[in-house]
């Protein structure tokens, strides 16, 4: 924690890092945002050099489910009374599915798994993305493959939209994106592991005017 903070501070001026080499590393919007994740555990680092605050979230104050930090986030902001900007539409560019080659490990699972959300139930979306994973990082009990396995079943022609990769936001990964008839999109992210590009060691999922989990998002 002393260290995050101690990087905060320097962040906040040029005594370090000159003006040019912090607009580029904090962007147009000036806000940093940095995740990272062990098993069953999140963290996060936010510096906001416009709006002047750092957010800061370690282990034992952080959430199990990667997926609900950005909930957390905004709760904090929230209470801290920062306002935020509506975010504009995402204009999201895909690869078809199909390009995925089976001559790449990663690649192969990650169109295996897509194709048992799309069609079959909970074990064989388990069993696909813990033998992608780092051992031990997938909980068998988590009952996020469950919800997923749902989603076959209740939206209307459900099936995968396409495919990118992820390497200019945190946290970086492959990600595909899934549509129906009926409601919005949910986009899945394989977070890959730092010292193992091959293996996922946890997964970002990102309702879009969707029902997920009982919440409208």
């Amino acid at each position: 924690m002393n260290d995050l903070i101690a990087l905060s501070k320097a962040l906040e001026s040029d005594s370090i890092f000159s003006d040019t080499v912090l607009n580029r590393f904090f962007g147009d919007d000036g806000r940093k945002e940095v995740y990272g994740s062990l098993p069953s555990f999140s963290n996060v680092f936010i510096k906001d050099r416009n709006k002047g605050y750092t957010l800061i979230l370690l282990n034992n104050t952080g959430l199990r489910d990667l997926m609900n930090i950005p909930g957390l986030v905004g709760m904090i902001e929230a209470n801290l009374g920062i306002e935020k900007l509506e975010a504009p539409r995402r204009v999201v560019q895909l690869e078809p599915i199909g390009v995925l080659s089976d001559s790449i490990t990663l690649y192969r699972n990650f169109a295996e798994w897509i194709e048992a959300v799309e069609r079959y139930g909970e074990d064989e979306i388990f069993q696909i993305i813990d033998r992608s994973s780092v051992p031990g990082s997938m909980a068998q009990e988590d009952r996020t493959r469950a919800d997923l396995s749902s989603l076959n079943k209740t939206l209307p022609n459900f099936r995968a939209l396409g495919y990118r990769w992820v390497r200019d936001k945190d946290p970086k990964g492959i990600e595909v994106w899934f549509g129906s008839d009926e409601e919005g999109k949910i986009a899945i992210r394989w977070i890959l592991s730092e010292t193992d590009s091959s293996l996922v060691e946890n997964v970002f999922i990102m309702p879009d005017d969707i029902t997920w989990q009982g919440k409208s998002y």
